[in-house]
């Protein structure tokens, strides 16, 4: 069996068949016959005069068409019934046989079976016609073959062979049940040109392309194949089609098209060797009913197109795998049930980038397993699921935010340098990259494993209420907390960590202060720092045009320090303590009486001498000193008591402030009365003192709801209740007999944020 025409015939069979032609003359043989029939339509083929030698071809004859058609096709009205050629050869031109009645060439017969189109050669199986490949024959397109509608090609005999190289345009059938018999090279087309049909069997190169072009609303049967490039481009679907199950594809998928309908996955994962590729005018599904996962093993681009993770019930999940990057300017969704998700995760063995400039809805999960260069999300993103962190960094360019929109827990364990988000910044502009956390949870700790590629420089945030907080760490401490400002010194760098954390409260309020805990790497610490206890390790706050003093506490041996009460945000950096802790307020009280308004305080010193300063101020912003009071430690176990007698009218409100002999200054928190709040006093405790049961008297002048708390005069909270108020005095029976003997008060706080206070002695 010969490859071409084109090759020489062995000598041995030229001196064979000279020697037959010897002994039997009578003999026949089968000829060359070449097309001379011209071009256009109405070619009758039977007619001699139209070929070489003037005579039609006869069977086992070799059939060559060598005519040029610039303009018009050579097309066949006539052809001859059921015949075997030797050879059909397309060398050049535009071949399309039609017949008036059904007829099969088979070709193959001869001594040398070959069907060849080269590459400037067309041809077209129209109406009626077929073509059959014999035993042992060998095909090979090169050039364009298509087999319309009700025709056939068949390669499907022992030993056949068709091996295509040029484009083969399927809008009939090809019979092969053998994928060895059909070899779809690369570089090749398999045009698949129609709806339904089946695809024949054929062993497809990783660089063939199978394009789907006539869907309407009938898939392909026999799609179970490991096909090379697939591509929809069926702008007449207005069927959801699912791919056959068992399908795979070695290079890259393209849904390019889709008309109204979408493209679902197999019924089973599936798995793309290359790239996905979404048009405008494409839609895919991953999952349904069944939770499917797509794997992607080179990148995604969504050019406009509708990528669905999921649209089943309410517990199903579309997961797609990408190992390279992935490009978005289209959609991607879940649109199914409640709870139905999809999952996006980053697998790849090279750097990845994400860049998100489309539509990102409903509950879509991400998760960065990779230990390479990591993710970069390369613009501003919004997770509306979650995000875990299974294996590598996520990198957030500087000037890009990422947003987890729930407030979920950033998932993984083991995080570190090799695993956090790296927020990233431009030293030279100062611009910062965010990580966004909304809906944050109250009295809950939160980890926020954020660093800067390097460095791991985790943030765990307690808030007090449900908050939004911006986040961003860095390496290298400066005098304004930016990375483009003024780096620390040498020296000063001994006594402090060498980053900044950056942590902002966005919406929400801080409430009776936040908790912050912060942690570093033992590579970034001073070499004086590294020798401070935990006393000494505090987190300070830039409060402008300074570093205001560190407070808290911290561990030298797990590298984190812990904050307490914060109320004002960003930046924040991490240094020593002054060796006596600062003054700490217990608590401070005011009550309104008939022209004076009464203050009590409790504050725990550490210094030997505290001088605290009643500060006053009507608007709550600007406060001046009307009383000071200068204690020894001793006496600072002891509450303090001020009366202002100034009989002022409307809001008032007050503060007291510490100043230690090391000139470390410490404020209380901030109280208020009113004129309304005559009406509004807990106005007696009987009997006072009392044993085991009291009456409160409380007068309000409407009904109203107070939160009572007693609180022991080293400032702990031993009893809580709320009651329900109606307006005008109200008596509420107390039980204390639990509570130890001693002084005692009763704090008030109503609906409106006033408050009032009265004390009681316990026997």
């Amino acid at each position: 069996m010969k490859k071409s025409l084109l090759d020489p015939k062995p000598l041995i069979i030229s001196l064979v068949i000279a020697i037959l032609f010897l002994f039997n003359s009578s003999a026949g043989f089968a000829a060359v016959k070449t097309w001379a029939g011209g071009t256009g339509a109405g070619k009758n083929w039977t007619t001699g005069a139209n070929w070489s030698g003037g005579t039609a071809p006869a069977p086992n004859d070799d059939i060559i068409f060598n005519t040029p058609t610039p303009g018009l096709p050579i097309t066949f009205s006539v052809m001859p019934g059921n015949v075997t050629y030797g050879s059909l050869l397309i060398n050049d031109g535009t071949v399309i046989f039609v017949h008036t009645s059904a007829m099969t060439m088979t070709l193959g017969s001869a001594a040398d079976p070959d069907f060849e189109i080269l590459f400037a050669g067309n041809l077209t199986l129209g109406t009626n016609v077929n073509i059959t490949l014999a035993a042992s024959a060998f095909a090979r397109v090169s050039g364009n073959f298509t087999i319309n509608a009700g025709s056939t090609y068949n390669t499907d005999a022992a030993s056949a062979l068709t091996n295509v190289f040029g484009v083969v345009t399927n809008k009939g059938t090809i019979t092969c049940t053998t994928a060895s018999k059909l070899l779809i090279s690369g570089g090749s087309v398999y045009n698949h040109n129609q709806n339904g049909g089946n695809f024949p069997t054929a062993t497809w190169d990783i660089n063939s392309s199978c394009t789907l072009t006539a869907l309407t609303t009938t898939h392909p049967t026999n799609g179970n194949q490991t096909f090379g490039n697939l591509s929809y481009t069926c702008p007449g679907m207005t069927t959801d089609l699912a791919m056959a199950n068992g399908a795979a594809v070695a290079n890259s998928l393209t849904v390019d098209n889709t008309g109204t309908a979408r493209l679902l996955l197999t019924a089973g994962s599936f798995t793309i060797g290359g790239d996905l590729n979404i048009s405008f005018t494409g839609s895919m599904v991953i999952s349904n009913a069944t939770d499917r996962t797509l794997t992607v093993t080179g990148g995604v681009f969504n050019s406009g197109g509708v990528l669905n993770l999921c649209i089943g019930g309410a517990t199903n999940v579309g997961t797609l795998n990408v190992g390279s990057n992935f490009n978005n300017f289209g959609t991607i969704n879940a649109t199914g049930a409640a709870g139905c998700k999809g999952v996006i995760n980053f697998n790849g063995n090279t750097a990845q980038n994400f860049n998100q400039s489309g539509s990102l809805l409903n509950t879509i999960d991400f998760i960065v397993n990779k230990v390479a260069a990591g993710v970069t999300f390369a613009s501003s993103t919004t997770i509306l699921g979650s995000l875990t962190l299974t294996n590598g960094l996520l990198n957030i360019p500087s000037g890009i935010t990422l947003t987890i929109n729930n407030g979920s827990v950033i998932g993984g364990s083991g995080f570190g340098t090799t695993k956090h988000i790296a927020t990233l910044v431009d030293y030279g502009t100062g611009v910062k990259s965010i990580l966004k956390i909304k809906n944050m949870a109250a009295g809950v700790p939160y980890v926020i494993p954020v660093g800067d590629g390097t460095n791991y420089l985790p943030v765990t945030l307690t808030p007090a209420n449900i908050n939004e907080y911006d986040i961003c760490a860095f390496n290298g401490i400066t005098t304004n907390g930016e990375p483009n400002g003024t780096a620390f010194s040498a020296a000063q760098k001994l006594n402090c960590v060498n980053a900044v954390w950056s942590v902002n409260l966005i919406s929400g309020g801080a409430g009776a202060g936040v908790t912050m805990t912060l942690g570093w790497p033992a590579v970034l610490e001073g070499s004086t720092f590294s020798t401070y206890s935990a006393l000494q390790i505090g987190i300070s706050h830039w409060d402008g045009p300074n570093w205001g003093n560190c407070s808290g506490s911290g561990n030298n041996v797990t590298n984190v320090a812990t904050r307490t009460g914060i109320t004002v945000f960003s930046p924040f950096a991490v240094g020593k303590t002054p060796y006596v802790l600062p003054v700490k307020f217990s608590y401070l009280n005011i009550a309104k009486g008939n022209g004076y308004n009464s203050l009590n305080w409790k504050a725990t010193c550490n210094s030997s001498e505290v001088t605290f300063a009643v500060e006053r101020s009507t608007d709550g912003r600007n406060f001046s000193e009307i009383n000071s009071i200068t204690a020894s430690q001793l006496r600072c176990a002891q509450p303090f008591d001020y009366v202002d007698n100034n009989n002022l009218s409307g809001t008032i409100f007050y503060r007291i402030r510490s100043t230690e002999i090391t000139g470390i200054i410490t404020y209380s928190n901030i109280v208020k009365v009113t004129d309304q709040q005559k009406d509004m006093l807990l106005t007696a405790v009987l009997p006072n003192p009392v044993m085991d049961q009291a009456q409160l008297s409380i007068s309000t002048a409407k009904k109203d709801m107070v939160d009572l708390v007693i609180v022991s005069m080293e400032g702990k909270v031993v009893q809580h209740s709320s009651v329900q108020l109606q307006a005008g005095s109200s008596i509420i029976n107390l039980d204390v007999a639990a509570l130890q003997k001693g002084m005692y008060m009763i704090r008030g706080t109503f609906s409106d944020g006033q408050t009032s206070t009265i004390k009681f002695t316990k026997q």
